[in-house]
């Protein structure tokens, strides 16, 4: 049996079981963009056939990059609206004040130089 380790968005782990026809093992995850960064985070849930030596795989894997998280699958398509796109939200929001102190007289680079504060 092989292990499947998934990252796609609302994609369940039947829907993975049953396009790839076999009785694999399933983990699903979802990680977030910062993660690049080694600063982002990851929730995954288990099936029940993916042993606990399969989830602590995953879970150090992501733990080497950020924060990660084991989730029951129901919570699963919560995460993107949380924790995925939360990030961005700040980032539109960081941009925007930026942009408040180019418009009142700061030059770009110190606007958005978060040492300069």
């Amino acid at each position: 049996k092989h292990l499947v380790v998934s990252v796609m968005a609302g994609v369940t782990m039947q829907q993975i079981r049953d396009e790839t026809k076999s009785k694999c093992r399933v983990i699903r995850t979802m990680p977030n963009t910062p993660l690049l960064a080694l600063l982002g985070s990851v929730a995954y849930c288990t099936d029940s056939s993916a042993t606990e030596k399969d989830a602590k795989l995953v879970d150090d894997m992501f733990t080497a990059m950020g924060y990660c998280v084991r989730i029951e699958e129901k919570q699963m398509d919560l995460i993107p609206g949380v924790a995925g796109s939360s990030p961005a939200f700040v980032a539109i929001f960081i941009d925007a004040l930026a942009d408040g102190g180019v418009q009142c007289g700061l030059p770009r680079g110190l606007a958005v130089d978060r040492k300069s504060v």
